[in-house]
């Protein structure tokens, strides 16, 4: 006889490219397909990350609507989820996750999970929201400890009904293609140190900050490339800001790109200054790739990097000490280099691997599975 498998609805606010995006392309390819069948839903048209995920053979479908409150979306959730009767709903980001919770509430024996991936989901009343539907999860997922704490400090769930599973990334990925060369690519002169920044061009992730730490370098002659990777909203004033501050030449804006680990293996240091976080993909695969990091303390980033230990912190906003942490990570002895690496490195392979992550939503899934005749309460 052939068992039943689970079946899991993901419903997503987007598919374009994100941390929480990648999460939900990594559990799909991830699960055990003996055990789970996944579907995967976007509330917005599917984007780059959809599309990759569809090419896998996967179930995507989108609701092809923005983002403007109306009954008539929650009509077209109710229908989908009802049309598609999936064990367990497992909600991410903030719109999708509170138009699941309300269209859930009225599916008594669906499973619904919410993952919460950051520190700040946009607002007081977005906190106040999902506080008054807290409830209607069984479980909350936590991507880190200072998410953890975000939840339960703002009562979007309690202690009881919220786990930490925390971001994994594959540790033993290989390079893209041995034969790319940073350097040879972009013309970056052998004296030149580059440095790597890898998010979306938005506001959250602060590159004004360093584009400002980047001009101090070049008033003390201190020889740099930096490299931003990704693409976003902010394109457009993100390179009049360069322009104006006369950085062509040290700033390059490499947009999206698909083989992130071959630029952070030639990469002589990595920088992340994002106003929040949660538990930041990008960091960990940095520090996965052996390259130096230099991060703004918030969020879950404290959780992968100790101060002049595993990496360097720098004060939230701090232009001055943002600089001076970039030039002394450049100056720091090959030695220290390999010595602080390691150290990264066999700290995020212990607790941030994809593979942990994996097993982990499954035993949480089948915890909560129809043979478990699990009631929500």
């Amino acid at each position: 006889m052939i068992k039943k498998r689970i079946k899991i609805l993901y419903v997503i606010t987007g598919l374009g490219i994100g941390g929480a995006e990648m999460i939900v392309k990594n559990l799909c390819f991830g699960l055990d397909p003996k055990k789970f069948e996944v579907i995967i839903l976007s509330i917005l048209p599917v984007g780059d990350i959809g599309k990759t995920i569809s090419k896998k053979g996967f179930s995507v479908y989108s609701l092809n609507v923005n983002l403007k409150f109306n009954i008539f979306l929650l009509f077209k959730l109710f229908n989908f989820i009802h049309s598609k009767k999936p064990d367990i709903v497992h909600g991410h980001l903030f719109h999708a996750d509170f138009l699941s919770r309300l269209v859930c509430f009225f599916f008594p024996k669906i499973i619904y999970i919410s993952t919460i991936h950051n520190i700040f989901l946009g607002g007081k009343n977005r906190n106040f929201l999902l506080k008054i539907t807290s409830k209607i999860p069984s479980a909350t997922i936590a991507v880190g400890d200072s998410v953890f704490n975000f939840i339960i400090q703002n009562k979007i769930s309690n202690k009881n009904r919220t786990i930490v599973i925390y971001n994994g990334v594959d540790i033993k990925k290989k390079l893209d293609n041995k034969n790319f060369s940073v350097r040879k690519k972009l013309n970056i002169k052998k004296e030149e140190k580059i440095i790597t920044v890898v998010a979306r061009l938005d506001l959250q992730k602060g590159h004004n900050y360093m584009i400002s730490a980047i001009k101090k370098l070049k008033s003390i002659n201190f020889k740099t490339k930096t490299l931003f990777i990704g693409d976003g909203e902010l394109k457009k004033k993100i390179i009049d800001k360069i322009d104006t501050e006369n950085l062509n030449d040290e700033i390059k804006l490499i947009g999206k790109v698909n083989n992130v680990a071959d630029y952070l293996s030639e990469s002589d240091l990595f920088v992340l200054t994002s106003d929040w976080e949660g538990l930041p993909l990008s960091l960990i695969e940095a520090i996965l790739s052996d390259v130096i990091c230099v991060c703004f303390d918030v969020g879950g980033v404290s959780e992968l990097i100790e101060d002049n230990v595993t990496g360097f912190l720098v004060e939230p906003k701090n232009i001055d000490m943002l600089s001076e942490k970039i030039k002394n990570a450049l100056l720091i002895s090959e030695d220290a280099k390999k010595e602080m690496t390691h150290l990264a490195r066999t700290k995020a392979a212990e607790k941030f691997s994809l593979n942990k992550m994996i097993s982990d939503h499954e035993k949480l899934y089948e915890n909560f599975s129809p043979k478990q005749n699990f009631k929500r309460h």
